[in-house]
């Protein structure tokens, strides 16, 4: 309830700022992990978007290209020769691997499971092995932990990034950057050397179709 009531007074400072005369942006005058909320609520408010650049997993960086309309994501995720696509569609989620990956996923992969496999999608809908992958591909799961900052959160300087004013937060570790205007994010990183580095979009999202008939096969776990 406190959360919520928070929010609430957060919109209004940020519809107030935008009917003032000018001045301090709104959601400078608000605490840090205030605006840290805000930015997560702002971002599950807005139906498309898209993600990219690379994150960290286990010290290995991959890079990503993730987007989101409504409840449905697709991911391309590439870490070296590695390549895996994720998509979550109708509620519904599906992964798509090269060889590389499936001889890493599964230790070795035989000749015969790839003549099997292919380019097919699997099918993969309520697998638990599976949903720390293909939860980069479910928006509400991805935004949660991409957005989360642990710990004390704190306010830094205020920096134009691709033409948007932005105020820098951290905790945690995590650095995130977000619009002064509306508190949607920017830009998240990390402040150590190795880590995620992330840039928000707002353009259309391109989702495929969902995969029907010889495209998909049923994950056997």
């Amino acid at each position: 309830m406190k959360r919520t009531a928070a929010i609430l007074i957060g919109t209004a400072l940020l519809f107030a700022g935008a009917c003032g005369s000018g001045g301090d942006s709104a959601i400078e005058n608000l605490p840090p992990d205030e605006i840290g909320h805000l930015s997560t609520d702002r971002l599950l408010d807005i139906d498309q978007f898209t993600v990219s650049g690379e994150m960290v997993d286990d010290g290995e960086e991959m890079e990503v290209a993730l987007s989101y309309d409504g409840e449905d994501g697709h991911g391309l995720l590439t870490m070296g020769d590695v390549e895996l696509e994720v998509l979550r569609i109708g509620g519904s989620s599906y992964l798509r691997g090269n060889e590389a990956f499936w001889d890493r996923e599964l230790d070795h992969v035989s000749q015969a499971f790839m003549e099997t496999v292919g380019d097919r999608w699997i099918d993969v809908t309520g697998e638990p092995d599976m949903e720390d992958l293909t939860d980069l591909a479910d928006r509400d799961a991805f935004v949660d932990k991409a957005l989360e900052l642990k710990g004390e959160v704190t306010a830094g300087d205020t920096r134009k990034i691709a033409g948007v004013e932005c105020l820098e937060l951290s905790g945690g570790g995590r650095l995130l950057w977000v619009a002064l205007d509306d508190a949607r994010p920017i830009m998240l990183g990390t402040s150590g050397e190795e880590g995620d580095d992330l840039t928000f979009g707002y353009d259309d999202a391109d989702i495929p179709e969902a995969p029907t008939g010889d495209e998909v096969a049923r994950w056997a776990s």
